[in-house]
C-alpha cells in the first residue's frame, strides 16, 4: 500500500509540474527508450502507461542486444541474396579427376554436411568433350546378348566424402568433375 501511495504522489507531482510549467534546470534530451507509447513526446501518457504496470515483474530484455541480433540476421540474409539468375561459387570443386573404366573414386570434400546440391560433369577427349551423356547409367543388351553399361553417377555421400562410379563400357566419362553447394536453411 505504501508503494501505491508513493507512486500516486509521484504521479501527482509530475502532473502538477507539467501543468504549472515547472522545468528542470538541467537540460535533458529525448530518449526514445523512455517514450513508451512511441509518439515522439515523453509526457504524462508515458507515465500512465508505466503506472499501469507498476509492481509487476518478468524477465528483463536487453533492447540493444536485440537490435544488434536483428541487424546480424538482416546482414546474414543480405549476404545470402544473389542477383536473380546467378548461382554463387561452389563450396567444393573437385576439379577434373581421371577415373578408370570401370572404376570408382572417393572424393574428399570436408564440407561437414550432407545438406548439399551435387553437380557432376563428365569429360572425354574422344567422345562428347564436356558432357552429361549417360549421367546416371544406361544398360542394354546388344543383338549378340552382350550387356553394355554406359554412364557414371555419384553415391555414398557423407559429411566429408562422396563416391563417384564409372561403368564398364562407358566412353564419355574419362574424367569427372564434382561441384557441391551447401543448401542454406533460412534463419529462424
Amino acid at each position: 500500500m505504501k508503494k501505491i501511495g508513493l507512486c500516486m504522489v509521484g504521479l501527482i507531482l509530475v502532473l502538477v509540474s507539467t501543468q504549472i510549467g515547472v522545468t528542470s534546470s538541467s537540460a535533458s534530451s529525448y530518449d526514445h527508450w523512455k517514450d513508451l507509447n512511441d509518439d515522439g513526446i515523453i509526457d504524462v501518457n508515458d507515465l500512465q502507461s508505466l503506472a499501469s504496470v507498476y509492481g509487476t515483474s518478468g524477465d528483463p530484455i536487453n533492447k540493444t542486444e536485440l537490435l544488434l541480433d536483428l541487424q546480424d540476421r538482416v546482414e546474414a540474409l543480405e549476404n545470402q541474396t544473389v542477383p536473380l539468375g546467378y548461382i554463387g561459387p561452389p563450396a567444393y570443386d573437385s576439379g577434373w579427376v581421371s577415373i578408370s573404366q570401370p572404376g570408382s573414386e572417393t572424393l574428399t570434400h570436408n564440407l561437414g554436411t550432407t545438406n548439399v546440391h551435387v553437380y557432376m560433369t563428365g569429360y572425354s577427349e574422344a567422345y562428347y568433350k564436356t558432357n552429361h551423356a549417360f549421367y546416371g547409367s544406361e544398360m542394354y543388351y546388344t543383338m549378340t546378348g552382350d550387356l553394355i553399361r554406359y554412364g557414371a553417377y555419384w553415391c555414398v555421400l557423407t559429411s566429408t566424402t562422396i563416391d563417384v562410379v564409372r561403368l564398364t563400357d562407358d566412353p564419355s566419362w574419362e574424367q569427372i568433375r564434382v561441384q557441391m553447394w551447401i543448401i542454406q536453411e533460412p534463419p529462424t
